[in-house]
């Protein structure tokens, strides 16, 4: 009797023990098997995750790494969706370019568009890199190094680089600085920042319209200013501009994807800033891009 009593006493801690082994092995299982389908916002419960033991530590290395997955998963749709909103227009003026260039009966002319299009083409590159290295940044990945920029530097041939566009739609590109400002970052990215922002301002500027671009401090921060004189953005609107695909009651006013700014925010996010926009007296809109952390002036 006594023999048989120690057997069940001992069964039954031996299932006891297997059981509580089991089962969260069971519910790391299961969580692995999801995020091989696909489903990578699974998680393994809180029960298993908080237990303190190697099982407990081992799922909670699990979540870390989810988590760490669904992050860089979501950067990289996000760059593939930026991409695909930066390329369509360079790759429609390659197709009209390389259109003239095969319909042209003038070698001179022909050879003009061929040189056009390799600029483009040239741009096209350089936008790809431009959005893996904001991939690299946002992943926190290797690869991407944080270098020291001049912004008034960088500011003024963006400002330059969009005279033609400004000058197509008759609008007149304002200068103002404060002295040299030097920050801690991308320089591909702050330029592409900068690229987008000017790029609104003249599209929604009036014909005979002015833009002005400030670089400067404030409040110990580093700030880039670019105002339009434009129709500007209902207030209730004006945070909504930075999100993906949004186009505002006045997108009327010019084409777009809805992109551009959110672009900008994420730059401005990865260098540990922000933007914003604000409706500016007697009309237009005011955009702010702040940078915090190293800067020198």
């Amino acid at each position: 009797m006594q023999l048989v009593l120690s057997l069940l006493l001992i069964i039954a801690i031996g299932w006891w023990v297997a059981r509580s082994v089991s089962r969260p092995v069971e519910a790391i299982r299961g969580a692995t098997r999801k995020m091989a389908a696909g489903e990578f916002a699974t998680r393994v419960d809180e029960r298993w995750s908080s237990a303190h033991d190697e099982l407990g530590q081992l799922a909670r290395d699990f979540n870390s790494m989810a988590e760490r997955i669904e992050v860089l998963v979501a950067h990289d749709r996000g760059v593939l969706q930026d991409l695909s909103h930066e390329l369509r227009s360079p790759l429609t003026r390659l197709h009209l370019l390389l259109d003239l260039a095969q319909h042209s009966h003038d070698p001179k002319e022909a050879a003009a568009h061929f040189k056009r299009a390799e600029r483009e083409i040239a741009r096209m590159d350089r936008m790809t890199a431009e959005m893996l290295a904001l991939s690299r940044l946002e992943g926190d990945l290797p690869g991407m190094e944080r270098e020291s920029v001049d912004l008034v530097n960088l500011a003024r041939e963006r400002l330059d680089a969009a005279r033609i566009e400004a000058e197509a739609r008759n609008v007149r590109l304002h200068w103002i600085d404060h002295g040299p400002v030097t920050v801690l970052g991308s320089g591909i990215l702050l330029e592409r920042a900068l690229d987008n922002v000017i790029a609104n301002a003249i599209k929604f500027s009036p014909a005979g319209g002015d833009v002005e671009v400030r670089v400067g401090h404030h409040r110990g921060q580093t700030e880039m200013q670019v105002r339009d004189h434009g129709p500007g953005v209902p207030v209730n609107e004006l945070e909504l501009l930075f999100r993906p695909f949004y186009r505002g009651t006045n997108a009327v006013h010019a084409n777009g994807h809805g992109l551009g700014l959110t672009i900008v925010r994420r730059v401005m996010h990865v260098h540990g800033g922000e933007v914003s926009a604000r409706n500016g007296e007697g009309g237009g809109l005011w955009v702010t891009m702040r940078l915090s952390g190293s800067v020198t002036s």
